[in-house]
């Protein structure tokens, strides 16, 4: 599945490393003319705040793109994921039984 988003021209994966080596993923897929945002750390990277960083600094790399919206769909019981894109400026759109989906308007993201 992931050598095969690689090669997904609607697709775009940042692998964040640090000096340890690689600590996770952010990618974000084109879908339905706005992009889908989600992300991966390792285990050893869960729990000490490196959440919201990494995804900071991927969705700052579309500051000066022309991209309007991004959307992230969250396992309903992944609680740090939703409070990571709460804290970034995304707002809820809808909770279901199995996820909750959350959208930025970038034009507000990139005058920050």
């Amino acid at each position: 599945m992931v050598f095969k988003k690689i090669r997904d021209p609607y697709t775009i994966i940042y692998v964040i490393e640090c000096e340890q080596g690689p600590i996770g993923h952010v990618r974000f897929e084109i879908n339905d003319e706005q992009y889908v945002i989600s992300y991966l750390l390792g285990r050893a990277f869960r729990g000490i705040k490196l959440g919201k960083k990494v995804l900071q600094i991927a969705i700052d790399s579309f500051k000066k793109s022309k991209i309007s919206f991004l959307k992230a769909e969250v396992k309903y019981d992944n609680i740090a994921s939703a409070i990571n894109f709460l804290r970034l400026g995304f707002n809820e759109q809808s909770c279901g039984v199995d996820k909750r989906v959350f959208e930025l308007d970038l034009r507000e993201f990139k005058n920050r």
